[in-house]
């Protein structure tokens, strides 16, 4: 069995600017509430559904969350995301733009469209993004959203178009599943990371690795459907009813109902207890029942990972060292009768461990 992961209560992610959490509109007061707890930036996002005008529930939503906390959050359009995405290098709207600036926010995010396959559309993507600089004096970052497939296919484009941008770039994925489950995509993505000026957003704990390997800044989705694109969807969707915990020996989003009936089956103390601020030390079967502490449990957690991995003096080895725990406990666990299997990403992250000089 791996070494537990150390519990303990460390102090506020102060200083800790380039870790945020992404979340909707619709959980602002919530948002609020993390990151005066853990000090995370926030990234609030815009509803997918055009009767809820989004773009102006958006931007009074942006102001409760500056009453609340002193802060600005960016905002991201999600122009990119639901049935009704705008697809390919869509023109920018100099409004939605225009709108950020006097809220204060530290960066303007363009509201870029979906990008499928076509890799020549995040080169005019991120052309838009530079013309819409010249009209805008806050910092603009271009919003480019893409299959993850093309991470895989077109990794040498993708590493000279947003290498040559002379904007910052918010790289979101989109995928059925993981998009980052596969060790050629997340090499590919360390490629561009490298570069200096690309901040995964909408992403899962990948985002902890992702600024591990050097990303200036991350933002990870408070819920399943802000952790990456899913694809557009031909009928109804019925998302699970029960909330995504985070388990933090495993590494692993399990809903609730899957982690009760885990707990069940394989009943080791070692691994449901939490130290967070929400479990106090109790099982989180036992400690988690409402949709609101599941989150800020989430995200204590994710404090948590961050403050171990970035605070560590190899950042790198210490995230290749917990996904490698992770899925030791997660093979264990599945074993001993629950359907436990590993994360993806977690062996396309060890996969890409750097080479050691020497070894």
């Amino acid at each position: 069995m791996p070494e537990p992961l150390s519990m303990f209560t460390p102090p506020p992610l102060a200083g800790s600017a380039t870790l945020a959490l992404q979340a909707s509109a619709a959980e602002t007061d919530h948002a609020a509430e993390l990151h005066a707890a853990h000090g995370f930036n926030v990234v609030l996002t815009a509803s997918t559904d055009p009767r809820r005008n989004p773009a102006a529930t958006l931007e009074r939503q942006a102001r409760r969350f500056v009453e609340l906390t002193g802060q600005t959050p960016e905002l991201d359009a999600n122009r990119y995301a639901g049935n009704a995405r705008s697809l390919g290098a869509t023109p920018l709207d100099r409004a939605w733009c225009e709108m950020q600036g006097p809220l204060g926010v530290r960066r303007v995010l363009t509201n870029g469209g979906y990008i499928d396959s076509d890799v020549r559309d995040v080169a005019a993507a991120i052309r838009l993004a530079e013309d819409m600089q010249h009209v805008i004096d806050a910092p603009i970052m271009a919003t480019i959203a893409i299959n993850s497939t093309l991470l895989r296919t077109e990794p040498d484009a993708l590493v000279d178009i947003l290498g040559g941008a002379r904007v910052a770039v918010g790289l979101a994925l989109g995928n059925a599943g993981d998009p980052l489950a596969a060790k050629s995509t997340v090499g590919s993505l360390i490629r561009v990371l490298a570069l200096g000026n690309v901040e995964p957003r909408r992403v899962d704990l990948s985002g902890i690795g992702a600024l591990a390997f050097g990303a200036p800044g991350a933002a990870i989705g408070t819920t399943a459907t802000l952790r990456h694109i899913y694809p557009m969807q031909n009928g109804g969707y019925a998302p699970s009813p029960y909330p995504s915990i985070l388990v933090e020996k495993s590494l692993t989003w399990k809903t609730q109902d899957r982690v009760m009936d885990a707990a069940a089956v394989y009943d080791d103390d070692a691994f449901w207890l939490c130290e967070c601020d929400t479990c106090f030390g109790r099982r989180i079967d036992h400690a988690l029942r409402f949709q609101a502490d599941i989150v800020a449990h989430n995200f204590g957690v994710i404090a948590r990972i961050a403050r171990r991995v970035l605070g560590s003096s190899d950042p790198v080895a210490t995230w290749i060292q917990m996904c490698a725990a992770a899925q030791s406990y997660s093979y264990e666990i599945d074993s001993s009768g629950p359907n436990w299997e590993p994360q993806g990403f977690l062996g396309a992250w060890w996969a890409n461990q750097p080479t050691r000089v020497g070894a």
